[in-house]
């Protein structure tokens, strides 16, 4: 029986072009190093330092923004280790995330954990698996396979979230009555679950990952006008969880 460790990405808690200013600054680089209040760390040394930071900076503020930087060609594996520390401390600490077309957002990272979800009894037909090779390319679904993904995988993911025509191949969609909205089909089981390679770079990382994130986010501005007669941005907090009903935000790392 195949168990695999579902890790989800990132929690949105919102998305601006200009955003709070960071209190503080981390930036992950080449060669295995944190460059973290002026001082440069190896890993080990880094999270004992951080640690002891945060427990200074409870003593004296309810939360923190930290502005989150990674050099573009260090690899997802220490990337992944470096944030650990920082999801240690999920409700504490808001991050300020950048992207390669130089946007940046908000997010609280989901916490550190161990929970297991047996693959083998989810449907095929319910999950998106997409593969980030270490040279960059993408492929999908079969991941032993690794048929190379030519086309946007972003209409790909659109069309597997939306399921428009009932492809028995594309997942389940329900009726559900959504308070507000009335009786609507919902995607209720999918997931779009994402293998990247621990030694593929940032940047091939966070370009693919913010492509999946834009696919949730346009289906999510198409039922908020459709519903709610105005973009998704522009919703009350109430409307966007009606929205999010219709189509759970189930981006997850394998």
């Amino acid at each position: 029986m195949k168990m695999i460790i579902l890790l989800n990405l990132l929690f949105f808690l919102s998305c601006f072009s200009v955003v709070a200013n960071a209190d503080y600054f981390v930036r992950v680089k080449l060669g295995d190093k944190i460059e973290f209040q002026n001082e440069e760390y190896n890993l080990k040394d880094f999270q004992k330092e951080f640690e002891n930071f945060i427990i200074n900076q409870k003593k004296v503020k309810d939360h923190i923004y930290l502005n989150f930087v990674v050099e573009d060609s260090v690899d997802v594996f220490f990337m992944k280790e470096v944030k650990k520390s920082i999801r240690n401390h999920f409700n504490y600490i808001r991050v300020i995330l950048h992207s390669p077309e130089g946007k940046e957002s908000i997010v609280r990272l989901p916490p550190n954990t161990n929970d297991i979800i047996d693959v083998s009894k989810l449907k095929k037909r319910n999950m998106l698996n997409i593969f980030l090779s270490e040279e960059g390319k993408i492929y999908i679904d079969s991941i032993s396979d690794k048929s190379e993904f030519k086309e946007d995988i972003s209409i790909y993911a659109y069309h597997f979230l939306r399921n428009e025509n009932k492809q028995e191949d594309l997942p389940e969609m329900k009726l559900k009555l959504v308070e507000g909205i009335g009786k609507v089909r919902v995607a209720s089981k999918s997931i779009i679950a994402f293998y990247p390679s621990d030694k593929a770079k940032y940047i091939y990382y966070v370009r693919l990952y913010n492509q999946l994130k834009e696919v949730y986010e346009q289906v999510w501005n198409e039922d908020a006008n459709k519903y709610f007669g105005k973009d998704y941005n522009h919703l009350t907090q109430s409307e966007k969880n009606k929205i999010k009903e219709i189509t759970p935000y189930v981006l997850s790392e394998m």
